[in-house]
């Protein structure tokens, strides 16, 4: 109860069971009841509430049938590298719009594209979504960019170049030469996977 309802769900640190002034107000509530230590709190508490969030996600990834997906990257203060993959979907039972953090972890060695590749082939076969993939969003950086590109499907990417004042191409004539495009790629029998950039990257 402490660890899903109150230091979770509030994101506070592991650190404040130890702080005198917490565990004196939790003794003030209940004089029976024993503050676990942070050490203790996060060898058991916090590994079981991990499983059972874990369990959770797992069956959301089952019952959809379409997911997109974000990946993002960045360092903190101390130049220490994190990735985050965040899926997005849509609920089976009330069509309620759903978000779920499927990883973030260190980040080590070079951030080469192959290397965000690998990370992301990993998550999206640990919950097994390798084929309800449909949209991929990440920044434009460079190592994104060569880890998805062959996730582009060719015509896609007009959409978010930008256009010069005097071009004379109208909406109908990009969208012919995208369909002609599209016939010259050859895709596997899998649902398309498209990386598209974050829309708060090229404002």
């Amino acid at each position: 109860m402490i660890v899903h309802d109150l230091i979770i769900d509030l994101g506070l640190p592991l650190s404040i069971v130890d702080h005198p002034a917490f565990v004196r107000a939790i003794n003030t509530i209940d004089p029976r009841f024993t503050v676990l230590s942070r050490r203790t709190l996060y060898r058991e508490a916090l590994s079981s509430a991990l499983e059972q969030v874990m369990v959770k996600v797992k069956q959301a990834c089952d019952d959809a049938k379409f997911v997109a997906l974000t990946l993002d990257v960045w360092s903190d203060r101390r130049m220490r590298t994190f990735i985050a993959i965040t899926m997005h979907t849509i609920a089976k039972n009330d069509d309620s719009f759903q978000n779920y953090l499927l990883t973030f972890q260190p980040l080590s060695g070079p951030h080469t594209g192959e290397s965000l590749r690998r990370q992301l082939e990993g998550v999206i076969a640990t919950f097994n979504i390798e084929d309800k993939v449909v949209w991929i969003a990440t920044d434009n950086a460079s190592n994104n960019l060569k880890a998805f590109d062959e996730l582009i499907i060719p015509g896609f990417e007009v959409y978010f170049e930008l256009e010069d004042d005097d071009d004379e191409h109208d909406e109908e004539t990009e969208k012919v030469e995208c369909e002609e495009k599209r016939e010259q790629t050859n895709l596997s029998g899998q649902e398309e996977r498209l990386r598209i950039p974050c829309f708060s990257h090229i404002l």
